[in-house]
């Protein structure tokens, strides 16, 4: 008679789970080490989070609206003595080597076997959903899949009240987060309510509700409230209708800092909200959210999309235009991810009926709440806005950790050992690529077919080290479409903007009024605005003659651009 297993040891399972978080952590590290010099200094929105975060003294934390939480991260980065142009590189590396260990880590909290939850993790890095732009939604994964994690081993209504504080909290990284909020409202106000009115769950349920509202208290107190006016919607709204229509019509030369609002006014007059567009023009409206709901499924794909070449792996992703040399291969890695997951939420599907029939004890409900409440915002911004791919990383996070969940139930008898996942790791480390050299099988077995990684421009970066280089005296302000490279310089983030010369007024005075110093030359002078733009002085510039109120100053490595600097801000030596 031959003797039965004994059943895992608690601490050996822990020690285990230790060992295998780790091993996620250090795919997610192998991807990002080394790229810091390699790449340029963000002048978007990551750049608007450093400056808020080096304003808190003066200004406070910024409303819900413009990620209070991750400025705060960005000014936690600044303390430790990141330099400011490298913050947001840092803080994407750090969110890149947590997002796996956060879905490991709910993957396990909801039931997935080890061996599962490494494969689903340890994935994540060799795909393109750790290279998506602005940053902020890593920091929704995470807070989420934590939240989940902690509410998935939490019994009764404690676990949803912990969920939703997860997801209040993720409020505070993405505005979009409260259409999530308000879904997990909606779905548990019936519960709730049938709770308080059993003597057996009403104990259980108000020290639920007490512990969401105290938490929720607490994160008002602390990071003020959750609601915001909504001003940067319609902004957001007007750039991608207006990119809808130029790639629909073929219009040429649209800007996307200042010629969108010149063609959204055409269609919606002076709409301040997406509602006064849909009164405006809403035919307009509807051919919009159409567009962007027949790329979502396109979108939500490539999101997760396996880079089988490494051309332009260092390029942040937004939506997926980048050409690719090997589209074929790309479609196969793509279709084999979605064929993946849709297997291991039907094994899910199979546990939650399991658990709904047979009345076991199961986390996947907790899990598959947390990714239901995930699609209203998802599809909420992806089709009044656009189908980013920033939009779909906290739904695509959760999702992955609730397949590997699924998979046991498909197979509960196959479970693999710790043999198995250490060869897993070992597959997983030869084919995650580095983002800065490769080090990689693509790279390796590929060659010049799609291994060979394209060097990207730092012209950002190099203008600031130009700038830095020339030792400017006193108080120095830009004249620019961006405050970014004034602050990256050193000068603060007071900066003139180009939009805001007034028609008609000539560049010497607006210079003299403005107390410009700096100014950034580039061939066809999108930075220097639409009234400047055709300025005698400024295309005499432009075109390399130096004026009596200007000096030039090459940027080395960008041949293309040029930095003009007043002369009276230069050292003696460097005047004339």
């Amino acid at each position: 008679m031959s003797e039965a297993p004994l059943p895992e040891q608690p601490r050996r399972g822990l020690w285990a789970d230790v060992l295998a978080l780790i091993a996620v952590a250090a795919l997610g590290t192998k991807a990002v080490v080394g790229g810091l010099e390699l790449t340029d200094y963000d002048l978007g929105d990551e750049a608007a989070v450093v400056v808020a975060a080096t304003r808190i003294d003066e200004d406070g934390l910024p409303n819900a609206e413009f990620s209070p939480l991750y400025t705060l991260l960005a000014r936690a980065h600044i303390w430790f003595g990141a330099p400011l142009g490298d913050v947001s590189y840092r803080m994407w590396a750090c969110l890149a080597v947590a997002l796996p260990c956060c879905v490991f880590g709910l993957a396990r909290a909801l039931g997935a076997g080890r061996f599962a939850a490494v494969a689903v993790a340890g994935f994540i890095p060799a795909t393109a959903l750790i290279d998506v732009w602005p940053y902020s939604p890593y920091l929704t994964a995470c807070v989420i899949a934590l939240g989940a994690a902690l509410a998935a081993r939490l019994p009764g209504p404690a676990g949803p009240a912990v969920l939703g504080l997860s997801l209040l909290t993720a409020c505070y990284t993405r505005p979009e987060n409260l259409f999530a909020l308000y879904g997990l409202a909606g779905l548990l106000v019936v519960p709730a309510v049938l709770g308080l009115c059993s003597s057996a769950r009403r104990a259980s349920t108000v020290r639920a509700l007490a512990l969401f509202a105290g938490g929720a208290a607490l994160l008002g107190w602390a990071l003020g409230s959750p609601f915001h006016p909504g001003g940067r919607l319609i902004i957001a709204f007007g750039q991608h209708y207006t990119q809808n229509r130029a790639t629909a019509e073929g219009w040429a030369g649209v800007g996307w800092v200042e010629d969108w609002s010149i063609r959204f006014r055409q269609d919606f007059g002076d709409a301040p909200s997406v509602g006064g567009a849909w009164r405006a023009n809403a035919d307009a409206v509807y051919w919009h959210l159409w567009r962007n709901a027949r790329r979502f499924p396109e979108c939500l794909s490539a999101c997760a999309t396996p880079h089988t070449e490494l051309t332009a792996i260092r390029l942040p992703h937004v939506h997926p235009d980048a050409p690719v040399q090997r589209p074929k291969t790309r479609n196969v890695a793509r279709w084999a991810v979605a064929l993946a997951l849709a297997v291991g939420l039907f094994g899910a599907a199979a546990g939650l009926r399991r658990w709904w029939t047979a009345a076991e004890p199961s986390a996947l409900p907790l899990g598959a709440l947390a990714v239901l409440v995930l699609v209203p915002p998802m599809l909420a911004a992806s089709l009044v806005v656009f189908p980013r791919f920033h939009y779909m990383i906290p739904f695509l996070a959760t999702s992955a950790a609730l397949a590997a969940a699924g998979f046991r139930h498909l197979a509960p008898n196959m479970q693999p050992g710790a043999g198995a996942t250490v060869a897993l790791v070992a597959l997983l480390a030869f084919v995650v690529p580095n983002r800065a050299h490769g080090w990689c099988a693509q790279q390796y077995l590929l060659g010049a077919r799609g291994g060979e990684i394209a060097k990207l421009p730092t012209a950002a970066r190099d203008t600031v080290r130009a700038i830095r280089a020339l030792n400017l005296q006193g108080t120095v302000r830009f004249l620019d479409h961006t405050a970014s490279r004034q602050f990256y310089s050193g000068f603060g983030s007071d900066c003139a903007s180009v939009f805001a010369v007034p028609p008609g007024m000539p560049f010497d005075e607006y210079v003299r009024t403005h107390d410009v110093g700096v100014l950034i030359l580039e061939p066809d002078l999108v930075t220097v605005g639409p009234v400047l733009r055709n300025a005698p002085e400024v295309r005499a510039l432009a075109a390399g003659t130096e004026s009596a109120l200007f000096r030039l100053f090459p940027v080395e490595g960008q041949p293309h651009l040029r930095v003009a600097v007043r002369r009276d801000l230069l050292p003696p030596e460097v005047q004339r």
